[in-house]
């Protein structure tokens, strides 16, 4: 999709937290200073623009926060009160678990372990997902069809991106192929922002990290 990788360290996947203090690991010299820019939600903005569902739109134009919606999405179906989850991290990063499963179109088969329900619990949550956002499976599924016909789907920008195993007409690699052609148009438009971001503004830029931009600067 172009999105960079990183390892031997993977810094691209390194804790914020000071729980695990290994971000604090990485130290500014003297007289310079870190800037994070970080890209909030962007394959969610991505996919809104994709596929112009008017609810998804609407809450990026409010101001509004995806997360924050499907954990309220979430709490309404009783989902944390079944899993006796209260404390408010533990409920986002679900809803987090919720929101890119779906965007990167896998089903309920693969959503239930990772949310730790049974599968029709699973099911039932993303048809309540897709209930709220009509437009986002319909394109979804044109993206699939797309990529079965043609073997390749396309970014905003009209970049092919190939997806040669939704050619397969059953069995794993239908199901990837699949799952390929509903996500790649998403990542790959957000690693053109970002790549277009980092052309924009170089001077300092040391490190990209997916929608994250590190800076080292003068004081």
């Amino acid at each position: 999709t172009w999105r960079f990788s990183c390892s031997d360290p993977n810094l691209q996947n390194v804790p914020k937290t000071t729980g695990i203090p290994l971000y604090q690991l990485f130290v500014a010299p003297d007289g310079w200073t870190f800037i994070s820019a970080d890209y909030s939600q962007i394959e969610y903005r991505v996919m809104a623009n994709l596929c112009g569902d008017e609810n998804m739109l609407q809450a990026y134009e409010q101001g509004r926060d995806l997360h924050t919606e499907t954990t309220a999405l979430l709490e309404g179906l009783g989902l944390f009160t079944k899993l006796k989850i209260t404390h408010p991290d533990l409920k986002r990063r679900m809803a987090k678990t919720t929101n890119f499963g779906i965007l990167y179109g896998v089903g309920a088969y693969s959503l239930a372990p990772r949310l730790g329900v049974p599968e029709a619990e699973a099911q039932r949550i993303i048809n309540a997902f897709y209930k709220g956002y009509p437009k986002a499976k319909p394109w979804q599924q044109e993206q699939v069809a797309h990529a079965k016909k043609y073997g390749y789907v396309e970014t905003f920008l009209g970049r092919r991106l190939y997806t040669p195993c939704a050619l397969a007409e059953e069995g794993f690699l239908a199901v990837h192929g699949a799952n390929q052609a509903a996500n790649y148009p998403v990542q790959g438009g957000a690693a053109e922002i970002v790549k277009a971001a980092m052309l924009r503004a170089e001077d300092f830029l040391v490190c990209q990290v997916h929608d994250e931009l590190l800076y080292l600067v003068p004081e």
